[in-house]
């Protein structure tokens, strides 16, 4: 019955705030016990059983509007203060006939203030203390002023004396109950916190295992692609070394050893673009040139062009670039990569009876920038469009293999997706392709490791 209860008239959650919701949940029940002791008693009085001073009534209407109160606000100091209102009530009014200054209900009264201390705050504790010495005063008052007096001949002591043990019980006991309140509140607050920081860890530990898995799955992939790259040059290499070889062995020197020596050359020059290739990826990975810049793309771009000069002029491709006189918080050197990347491969993967035109242009949407890079090439079948974007990965068709290592689209996704964006391709075979990439406008730097010398040195000499 309470849990039902307790969820009717308590909004907030467990999780959100724990140390809130068990004040909201002593105290619903506290009001709710109360007001069931109060609804037997009215039944006791009305059925004749017993006669009670005690204002029944009032204190019910008293405590269902309480309720309703919380309900509506879901406030503890409110409530609480309402709660302890029609307490100080009933026990000021009860104490008149009890005995005045040397009633028990008067003493009663200390609670309120240790209430207040322990579900509202310090400030309604000390207004409650304030009340019950007010109260003590008025009773002692009463009793030394007053022509009728409560004190009885069995009473050994003053007046005075149980007013000076009302105060003093009620500020003592009421002190040490808001400096126990206080540390006890502040450890739990400090516990709830600690106890978020380890789930936040915990999230973050989980985020690393899987990028950890995630790193596993690929390095297995990436030893396998590699290894079965690098066999193809070093194949070639061996081969035309050991036919060059015997041709000096036997002391014979014709044209075709010119030929074997440029194959070996090929294969050499082959071993050194995958070996840069996948230094690359190591930076990738490794955070390297992780600093975001403000930065204009129109110059990103043009430093990239400049780059391709040679290629541009070779193919007689035709750049057309569009509305990129924009600044955003990148990540240079990357987003040059970016382009280089895509722009290059517009290039190489050129239509056989077309001279390449590419179009560069951007759109801003309501949280990033859309950027898109168009070409007149050979196309991406449909079936590969999703694939291209995983390293390793190569597009190959009936009538030709695109040749690459499969490490400079994978690296354009992991630029993107490190300017928390995305990355896709719109693309019709033997027509041409649409490369789309997003980046958000609001990147700021956070606090980044920055590797060493040593393990920039270190991780130059592993590659």
């Amino acid at each position: 019955m309470l849990k039902k209860l307790n969820k009717w008239l308590i909004v907030s959650d467990q999780e959100d705030n724990p140390f809130e919701y068990r004040k909201k949940v002593m105290l619903v029940n506290g009001v709710l016990i109360i007001l069931f002791v109060l609804i037997l008693e009215a039944i006791i009085v009305i059925l004749g059983l017993t006669l009670s001073d005690f204002p029944v009534k009032s204190l019910l209407i008293l405590q269902i509007v309480t309720l309703f109160v919380f309900k509506k606000t879901q406030s503890i100091d409110l409530t609480i203060n309402i709660f302890l209102g029609s307490c100080f009530v009933a026990l000021f009014n009860t104490a008149i006939n009890s005995g005045g200054i040397y009633s028990m209900d008067l003493f009663f009264l200390i609670v309120l203030p240790m209430m207040a201390f322990a579900f509202a705050s310090a400030r309604s504790g000390f207004f409650w203390i304030t009340l019950v010495v007010l109260s003590s005063v008025f009773y002692l008052t009463l009793e030394l002023y007053s022509t009728t007096s409560y004190r009885a001949d069995t009473l050994q002591f003053q007046p005075m004396y149980y007013f000076f043990c009302n105060v003093f019980l009620s500020s003592i006991t009421c002190g040490m109950f808001y400096v126990f309140n206080s540390v006890t509140n502040r450890l739990f607050k400090k516990m709830i916190r600690q106890k978020k920081q380890i789930a936040e860890q915990a999230d973050e530990l989980k985020v690393a295992r899987q990028k950890v898995l995630d790193s596993n799955e690929e390095l297995e992939s990436y030893a396998y692609t590699t290894a079965h790259d690098l066999k193809q040059p070093l194949r070639a290499i061996s081969s035309f070394s050991e036919l060059l070889k015997s041709e000096m062995q036997s002391g014979k020197s014709s044209e075709d050893s010119l030929v074997f020596l440029d194959f070996i050359l090929n294969g050499s020059k082959d071993m050194e673009n995958l070996i840069t290739d996948l230094l690359h990826n190591a930076k990738m990975n490794n955070g390297l040139l992780s600093s975001y810049q403000k930065t204009n793309f129109k110059d990103i771009v043009e430093i990239v062009l400049n780059g391709l000069y040679a290629q541009i002029s070779e193919t007689n491709a035709v750049v057309n670039i569009k509305e990129l006189d924009i600044e955003l918080n990148v990540i240079p050197a990357k987003i040059i990569q970016l382009f280089q990347n895509i722009i290059s491969n517009a290039l190489k993967y050129r239509s056989k009876d077309k001279c390449p035109i590419i179009y560069i242009s951007c759109n801003e949407r309501d949280e990033y920038w859309e950027f898109s890079v168009e070409d007149n090439g050979m196309g991406i079948p449909k079936s590969k469009q999703e694939s291209i974007f995983e390293f390793f990965t190569r597009v190959q068709t009936d009538e030709v293999e695109y040749v690459g290592a499969g490490i400079g689209l994978g690296t354009c996704k992991k630029i993107v997706e490190q300017h928390k964006g995305e990355i896709w391709v719109e693309s019709i075979l033997g027509q041409g392709s649409t490369f789309y990439f997003t980046i958000n406008k609001n990147l700021f730097n956070t606090k980044i490791k920055k590797l060493n010398d040593e393990a920039q040195t270190n991780l130059g000499e592993a590659v």
